[in-house]
């Protein structure tokens, strides 16, 4: 999904995972099935939106985490 959003051609992800482009476009058929996409294209605009509501949840877990402190056990 990276490489699609990243603007990767068919070809160059199927050379970067050794897939076989048959077995690249079926796996592209299931995830659009999945998602509930239609095309290739809104297929990587719901990667695109879920990567960066990934990032985003990321970002602010660990700005409100708690520094790590060494507490010594009496």
């Amino acid at each position: 999904m990276r490489a699609l959003v990243a603007g990767k051609t068919d070809k160059q992800i199927c050379n970067n995972l050794r897939l076989t482009a048959n077995l690249f476009h079926r796996l592209m058929r299931d995830l659009r099935e999945k998602t509930g996409t239609d095309t290739n294209l809104s297929l990587t605009i719901w990667a695109q939106r879920r990567m960066k509501n990934c990032d985003q949840r990321v970002n602010t877990r660990d700005r409100y985490e708690r520094p790590m402190t060494n507490h010594k056990v009496a």
